[in-house]
């Protein structure tokens, strides 16, 4: 296993286990209402998009004739990566904002939030820095499944805020359940089996 291998995996289980558990604690243990505690979790999923297509914009190459079909040139890549994931973080935060003002009739605290991101986003700064070092060079061909998995941020919120509906017509706080369970086993399960090479598509680590 390559050193570069080794670092990455232990950075991004230390940044997944923290990003997930600090808004997690933060609601059971600091009072955060389960409304404010979504808001952090949308806000991560949205600045991992963001920092996913800001580390291929800067360490892949311009062409590359090894990419997909659709895919040889970052600036079609990048362009339809950012249209298809703004669209869909536009329609989770439309959805999401219906369903915490209009449904639950709930408030946000916007102070605790602004607090409790800025520390989340520490820890994916961190692995950013961390990705730009070891994925160098990021072929197009793994940069799209980079960014594919990118996008599953936003179909993962997307899902978690639908199932969390249902189950607000029993408790309102527990819409949030959904999301936590299932972007914690997600973000902290993916770089694993990456590690292990149970992926035959994208940036297994043991490549690094």
């Amino acid at each position: 296993m390559r050193p570069k291998s080794k670092i990455r995996l232990l950075v991004a289980e230390t940044a997944a286990v923290a990003i997930n558990i600090i808004p997690l604690g933060l609601w059971l243990f600091e009072d955060y209402s389960a409304e404010t505690t979504m808001v952090i979790y949308a806000l991560e999923s949205a600045a991992s998009i963001v920092l996913g297509g800001l580390c291929v914009a800067i360490i892949s190459p311009s062409h590359d004739p090894d990419g997909t079909p659709k895919y040889k040139r970052k600036n079609r890549l990048i362009a339809d990566f950012t249209v298809l994931s703004g669209a869909m973080l536009l329609a989770c935060g439309v959805f999401l904002s219906a369903f915490i003002f209009l449904v639950l009739k709930a408030s946000v605290d916007l102070r605790l939030v602004g607090a409790a991101f800025g520390i989340v986003v520490v820890f994916q700064v961190i692995e950013f820095f961390v990705n730009l070092v070891t994925l160098r060079p990021l072929p197009l061909r793994k940069a799209e499944f980079l960014l594919t998995r990118s996008m599953g941020k936003a179909a993962l919120l997307f899902l978690g805020i639908f199932m969390g509906f249902f189950l607000a017509g029993f408790v309102d706080e527990w819409f949030v359940v959904p999301f936590i369970a299932l972007k914690s086993i997600v973000d902290i399960a993916e770089p694993i089996q990456f590690f292990l090479g149970k992926q035959e598509i994208g940036v297994p680590f043991e490549a690094g």
